[in-house]
């Protein structure tokens, strides 16, 4: 998959982006409607949007009772044991970070690439969607907020450039 091609180096870093995504930002575009991208890197992909960026966290042992709840809903025969769950995450992780590093040249846990950084530790997912949606919200108001005062800026700009 995407993340094993990057860790064996068959893939370079402009060949990472996910076709279906600039697709949809291109529909974005044409039909005016909002539109909510999710994925690993979506902001490197779409940065010249200025887009909301989240990078959620939780410690091991909260991420292996997350993955052993779901395999023990699975019929026994397909359940993953805990050893290759804890094998599977630290893969994951280490692909998540060279890829990350391949795409921005910046570490995973550099928080300067992130806007809000959530522990979910100790949270479940639905309540925490919400209180995220929630700070989303009062973000996106305050760059509209940015976004006029520059525009008021740049009129001001323009009108006293007319008078010269």
């Amino acid at each position: 998959g995407f993340d094993e091609a990057v860790a064996d180096g068959e893939a370079e870093a402009g060949s990472l982006v996910d076709m279906r995504v600039a697709e949809s930002v291109l529909l974005d575009e044409r039909f005016e409607y909002l539109l909510l991208l999710v994925g690993r890197d979506a902001d490197v992909i779409l940065q010249e949007y200025h887009p909301f960026r989240i990078y959620v966290c939780a410690d091991l042992q909260s991420r292996l009772n997350r993955c052993m709840a779901y395999e023990n809903k699975q019929p026994p025969s397909r359940r993953l044991t805990e050893k290759e769950i804890l094998r599977n995450i630290r893969r994951i992780d280490r692909n998540r970070s060279h890829t990350r590093e391949v795409l921005t040249g910046k570490r995973r846990s550099d928080s300067s690439m992130f806007d809000l950084t959530v522990n979910a530790t100790f949270w479940q997912i639905k309540p925490l969607s919400s209180a995220v949606a929630e700070f989303a919200v009062h973000w996106f108001d305050e760059q509209d907020g940015k976004a006029a005062a520059a525009q008021k800026t740049d009129n001001r700009a323009e009108a006293e450039a007319e008078k010269s």
